[in-house]
Formats: C-alpha cells, sequence, structure tokens
C-alpha cells in the first residue's frame, strides 16, 4: 500500500472510531438515562394510585350512608381532578351520618394527589361535569339529573 491510501484508510478508521465514540457517548447514555426516566415514572404513577385507592377506601369509610331525614342533610363534593377546573364526579354523602370533617379533609388530600398524577400522565381529558342537585328521597341522599 502506498502513503496516500494509508493516510486515507487512518483517517476513516478514525472517523469510523470517533462515529463509535460520539455514538456512545452521547446516544447510549441518553437512552439509559430516558430508561432511567421511563422507570421513574412508572414508579411514581405506580406509588399514585396505590395512594390513591388507599385514601378513596378511606373517603368511602368516611362518607357513610348516606342516610338523611331532610334535604339539607345532603350534600355533594367534587372528586377527581379534570381540566378546566372542573371534577370527574361528585360524591354524595350526608351530614347526618359521615364523618365530614375527615371526609372533607380526605377529599382534599385525594384531589392534589390525583391532580398530581393527572399532570404526571401525558392523558388529555375533557371538562370535567357539573354537580347535579342533591335530595334527600326515601332516607337516602341522592343526585337527580338536570
Amino acid at each position: 500500500m502506498n502513503n496516500k491510501a494509508t493516510t486515507i484508510l487512518t483517517i476513516l478508521f478514525t472517523i469510523v472510531i470517533a462515529s463509535v465514540t460520539i455514538y456512545y457517548g452521547f446516544f447510549v447514555d441518553d437512552q439509559a438515562e430516558l430508561r432511567k426516566k421511563w422507570f421513574n415514572y412508572g414508579n411514581e404513577m405506580k406509588r399514585s394510585e396505590s395512594q390513591l385507592t388507599s385514601i378513596m377506601n378511606d373517603i368511602q369509610m368516611a362518607q357513610g350512608s348516606s342516610s338523611c331525614d331532610t334535604h339539607s342533610q345532603c350534600r355533594a363534593i367534587g372528586i377527581g381532578s379534570k381540566t378546566c377546573k372542573e371534577f370527574k364526579e361528585y360524591l354524595v354523602y350526608s351530614t347526618k351520618d359521615s364523618n365530614e370533617t375527615r371526609l372533607l379533609r380526605l377529599v382534599e388530600e385525594f384531589n392534589i394527589l390525583h391532580e398530581k398524577k393527572y399532570n404526571l400522565s401525558i392523558v388529555v381529558s375533557q371538562c370535567g361535569t357539573k354537580p347535579a342537585p342533591i335530595y334527600c328521597v326515601d332516607g337516602r341522599c341522592v343526585a337527580r339529573p338536570r
């Protein structure tokens, strides 16, 4: 081989080695970092879901059976954040048999965590629902559609 061919091969070899080094230096590290972020994201989503389930169980205990004697004992509270500052749904309860103070605190905690989870997700949702009128019917608080 002559000097010119050796020089060209040396340059090409150097370019290949540099390209491989750059690829592994940038992209592989970025992929590892991306995998790590997705793993952490997945763990955070699972943790949030587990916490929401636990809080919802506590909410159902504090909610009581929604028994009532009059309409004035019936209430509704928004639960589960949605876009437009509305709620996913409304929880009907009665002041007669619920632990209202605890219930309101738990719902607030649930909504904060739900919004955090919603912000982590890549789901685009519609605006939430409006509360239906709440009545005492046959001794139970119920929501009546409009």
